[in-house]
């Protein structure tokens, strides 16, 4: 799985956010956004683990539901031929 671009968040506005619910004024270089990156952080490898659990998922239910050759559910089966505009 190719890895995921960065979503930069906009540190003014959680400023200006932190400052009208909380009354608490941070500044950009503040330490609280660090604790920001390492949160990010942690949720995008667990997506990522659950984005593979669910692909392993859905694969094996695939799998189990196309065994038969003939299942016509998966494209398996007797194929038909279309005739031509000519009918030939």
């Amino acid at each position: 799985m190719a890895a995921a671009k960065p979503i930069a968040f906009d540190v003014q506005r959680l400023i200006d956010e932190v400052a009208a619910r909380h009354r608490l004024l941070l500044k950009p270089d503040d330490a609280a956004f660090a604790i920001v990156t390492m949160n990010r952080l942690v949720l995008e490898e667990s997506l990522e683990a659950i984005h593979s659990l669910i692909q392993e998922d859905l694969f094996e239910a695939a799998a189990k539901k196309c065994k038969p050759a003939r299942d016509f559910s998966c494209g398996g089966g007797p194929r038909v031929r279309s005739r031509n505009s000519t009918g030939a």
